[in-house]
This record gives C-alpha cells, sequence and structure tokens, in this order.
C-alpha cells in the first residue's frame, strides 16, 4: 500500500490534488463544525488549502463552495434529513448557477 500510496500521492491526497491540479469541477463542501475530528483534520486544512481561510466562502476561481455548520448532532455521518436537504438544494442551486 505504501508504494501505490508513494506512486500516485495525487490519488489520495485530496487537498493537495485541488491545490495543484485545480480540477474544473463544481465542489459544494459542507461539514459539522460539531464533528469535530472531521471538520479540523480534513475540511479545514481542505478548504484552506484553495484559500477558504475559515471554512465558510468561495474559492478563487469560484467553482469550490464551503460551508460549515453547527449540527443538530455531534459526530460524523448524523446529519438530519432537513439538513441535507437545505445544502442540497442550495448545492445544486450553486452547480446552475455556474453550468
Amino acid at each position: 500500500m505504501k508504494s501505490v500510496l508513494k506512486g500516485f500521492p495525487l490519488s489520495f491526497e485530496v487537498t493537495d490534488y485541488y491545490r495543484l491540479v485545480q480540477p474544473k469541477n463544481v465542489v459544494y463542501c459542507v461539514q459539522n463544525t460539531r464533528d469535530e475530528t472531521y471538520y479540523g483534520d480534513q475540511f479545514l486544512p481542505f478548504a484552506k488549502s484553495l484559500g477558504v481561510k475559515d471554512g465558510n466562502g468561495v474559492s478563487r476561481n469560484g467553482l469550490y463552495h464551503f460551508e460549515s455548520y453547527d449540527g443538530t448532532h455531534e459526530g460524523h455521518g448524523k446529519i438530519t434529513s432537513a439538513e441535507f436537504d437545505s445544502f442540497y438544494a442550495k448545492a445544486f442551486d450553486n452547480w446552475r448557477k455556474l453550468r
């Protein structure tokens, strides 16, 4: 596994991939602040690598949108239906504007 990671680092490091390659897809990344591990270890570094310093905002190229929120529940994968519906609607509206 280490040789695969070493041979194809951008395939496994999303932060580096988006920072270096800057693909032209649209990203709408949402993270619950009450999921402390993912918020601090993955979401914020990803957002910061694309110029979104506090985890809320849009990258310089306008394609990568980040939103953090105080979720109803603590932990990973515990989004409510209402929260999901709200973020899905925002992401879809954003995609429509950019296409």
